[in-house]
């Protein structure tokens, strides 16, 4: 055969891999960094946590594809039926992970702390967030903060004699401390006030009253100053208008009573000036350069993460 009959044919053959190939992690759902790694976790995985080396990567972009970067890391070595939602780390980079089946913050030594039954998951509405940081003055305890993510239950999840929703639930943020692996009660319970995001949906893409109006989840947070960053994305239940399920997708500051600092930060502008594919489902934030850069990572079963960094208004 001739020697262009080979190469085109080796060609097509890699074309149709790359095409076919499964991404290289399934269903990210969190994300954390640690130095020169990403420490990520995925919904479908249920015992273990990866590593994604960035050394030598100079990318306001990047995309968890590159085989000889990864690692996988045993967490839990009982195979419990624990989804991981979320990822983030104690003293000496300890793992803690957040489990949405079983409410809980887990990590290597087992179960750290079970939130109460009211947090479950509800029509695939549940704990989704997690983020952690030293206390200030307080050697070895952490401030934790999760969140149960809002938004509108999906009606195909429900019992078939509940009733369909017609409101949006407003995201909650629970906090407490870990202190040398003890928890402290009671915790509290900041529920965010969505109130001025929601008018502000309203007069962007205006869709009628709920359940058909954008509303806001949220997927993830991190602490910020006196409060936190939360990640919010719009979404909205089916109409005969057959328009688009999903709306926009933003930051937004709270305060540690849940009211909104400033106006909400549109990601998608930032999104399509580093070419990240505009229809992905945002589920991880974490920060890459503490108070300076976030970023992101979405959930996909069929192509690799994208992780975006996102440089934060300075006034923030």
């Amino acid at each position: 055969m001739p020697i262009n009959r080979i190469l085109t044919f080796l060609l097509l053959t890699l074309n149709v891999y790359t095409a076919n190939a499964e991404p290289l992690i399934k269903e990210v759902s969190g994300i954390v960094r640690l130095g020169d790694k990403l420490l990520i976790v995925a919904d479908g995985d249920l015992e273990n946590y990866y590593e994604y080396d960035i050394s030598n990567l100079d990318s306001r972009h990047i995309v968890l594809s590159e085989v000889n970067r990864i690692q996988k890391k045993q967490i839990i070595k009982t195979k419990l039926h624990v989804d991981f939602e979320s990822i983030d780390m104690l003293a000496d980079g300890e793992v803690i992970v957040l489990s949405e089946r079983l409410r809980s913050l887990v990590s290597a030594g087992g179960t750290i702390i079970s939130y109460p039954s009211r947090f479950g998951e509800y029509a695939q509405v549940g704990l989704e967030g997690l983020t952690s940081r030293p206390t200030s003055g307080v050697p070895g305890s952490y401030d934790i903060a999760v969140l149960w993510e809002g938004g509108y239950p999906e009606s195909r999840y429900l019992p078939s004699e509940a009733a369909l929703p017609t409101q949006a639930f407003r995201p909650v943020v629970i906090t407490h401390t870990v202190n040398d692996g003890k928890v402290s009660r009671p915790f509290t319970e900041i529920v965010l006030n969505t109130d001025s995001l929601s008018k502000w949906v309203d007069e962007k893409e205006p869709k009628g009253k709920e359940p058909h109006a954008f509303r806001f989840r949220a997927p993830d947070l991190v602490w910020h100053r006196n409060g936190f960053i939360v990640l919010l994305s719009g979404v909205r239940m089916p109409s005969d208008d057959d328009s688009s399920l999903y709306g926009p997708v933003v930051l937004q500051r709270f305060d540690l009573t849940g009211e909104p600092i400033g106006d909400p930060f549109e990601l998608t502008p930032e999104l399509k000036a580093l070419k990240v594919p505009g229809d992905k489902n945002w589920e991880g934030l974490a920060w890459y350069d503490q108070g300076k850069t976030l970023m992101l990572v979405n959930d996909d079963g069929r192509e690799d993460a994208h992780v975006p960094l996102i440089r934060i208004p300075l006034d923030w």
